[in-house]
């Protein structure tokens, strides 16, 4: 998938999105976003699955807190900043090796990878300690096979809700 496209893409349903949000919810659309990569390639960390190299070589972040309970792909300096922010970096759960935190939706779950770049999963709120994640009540879910279809998913999902308004 030619990501540079998929932005643009993405950047046009925000857009049609938010223009008649407020009329459908009442409220004004805050904050929508998806954010292409302006100024090169960032520094990436040693390690990093290649499907999220490229994703952050062609977008910044994602933010669509008005699509149903909201959707985040966080900067590269989020996956950078893990250790320091308790953000998971292990789960025995998903991986045997390290696992990638690249997004979260507005009710407190992750999405991750693991090393192998594949597949996407939802890790629903649970205990971090060290930067290990271990599930509590609910046990993770694979969500898509990659990060490519991660992000068809969110443009249906997107898509979805203009066609629903």
């Amino acid at each position: 998938m030619e990501l540079e496209a998929w932005t643009e893409r993405m950047k046009l349903l925000v857009e049609r999105f938010e223009s008649t949000f407020e009329q459908i919810n009442g409220y004004e659309a805050e904050g929508n976003l998806v954010e292409p990569m302006s100024t090169g390639a960032p520094a990436t960390p040693d390690g990093l699955p290649d499907d999220l190299i490229k994703l952050y070589q062609a977008v910044r972040e994602v933010r669509l807190p008005d699509l149903e309970n909201g959707y985040f792909i966080h900067p590269i300096e989020f996956i950078l900043n893990a250790r320091a922010n308790g953000t998971p970096m292990h789960s025995s759960e998903i991986s045997d090796g390290q696992i990638y935190v690249f997004g979260s939706n507005g009710g407190g779950d992750l999405f991750a990878v693991p090393f192998t770049g594949a597949p996407v999963y939802l890790l629903p709120p649970g205990r971090v300690h060290s930067n290990v994640y271990r599930s509590t009540a609910m046990f993770p879910q694979k969500i898509s096979n990659d990060i490519e279809s991660f992000l068809l998913l969110l443009e249906s999902k997107l898509e979805r809700a203009i066609e629903d308004h």
